[in-house]
């Protein structure tokens, strides 16, 4: 006779559990649920989802190019929602500022990989914390008045003669030179983790976008790029 019972139907092997504790501890997941599934169909599905999960937040850094602010502003003037300034979580814990669009409807637009995400996905992926929330109003007008797309709450402009960023919230010398030899406005770091060096943010003012540099020589050619989309030479 046919067992009507299957492999799967099994407590979970050790390797099972030990591939969910290792990838909840990359996505910061402090509850023990390795001891809350009972076969290896229910490990198998776990593992499922957990593998979904890091690779959103490993995209997340992948394509990271310091846009986020303007991608989502852009969407929110195209779609309407609230734009949100905050961060998120990444890998092995660590947090990034971040900016993302929530709908009426429950749904949360990501920018850097342009994904459209339940509310609850969206906070169980990447556990965000809230800054600032902001109507298309409030968007329109703080992005005229700071003449940059964010993070708002947090730059504190100071500018030369010519209207020219000098430097940021930061006081960062570093960022603040390569703003001025090329000519852009400097917005501060973006932090990997706290104290953990990421990028430098800076605006052009030519096309009003928004982006990112480790270094002069890459924030010259991400600016040399921008511009070529935008047709300024």
């Amino acid at each position: 006779m046919k067992s009507l019972f299957s492999s799967w139907d099994l407590p979970p092997t050790p390797k099972q559990h030990a591939a969910i504790v290792k990838m909840c501890m990359s996505l910061g997941i402090k509850a023990e649920i390795e001891w809350l599934v009972s076969n290896r169909r229910e490990a198998r599905d776990v593992i499922y989802r957990l593998r979904a999960q890091l690779e959103a937040k490993k995209a997340i850094v992948k394509v990271a190019t310091g846009t986020c602010y303007e991608d989502a502003w852009r969407f929110q003037m195209k779609n309407g929602g609230v734009l949100v300034h905050g961060s998120i979580q990444v890998i092995e814990g660590a947090r990034i500022k971040h900016a993302w669009v929530e709908s009426t409807s429950d749904l949360v637009f990501e920018p850097q990989t342009r994904q459209v995400l339940t509310r609850g996905d969206f906070n169980r992926y990447f556990h965000p914390l809230v800054d600032n929330k902001y109507t298309l109003e409030e968007a329109v007008i703080r992005l005229a008045r700071e003449g940059a797309h964010g993070a708002w709450g947090s730059l504190e402009f100071k500018k030369g003669n010519k209207g020219q960023l000098v430097t940021g919230n930061n006081g960062d010398n570093e960022g603040a030179s390569i703003a001025q030899a090329l000519n852009v406005h400097y917005n501060g770091i973006q932090w990997e983790a706290p104290g953990v060096f990421y990028c430098f943010l800076f605006t052009d003012p030519s096309t009003g976008t928004t982006f990112a540099g480790r270094d002069l020589d890459t924030a010259n050619k991400r600016l040399v790029e921008v511009r070529k989309q935008f047709g300024v030479t």
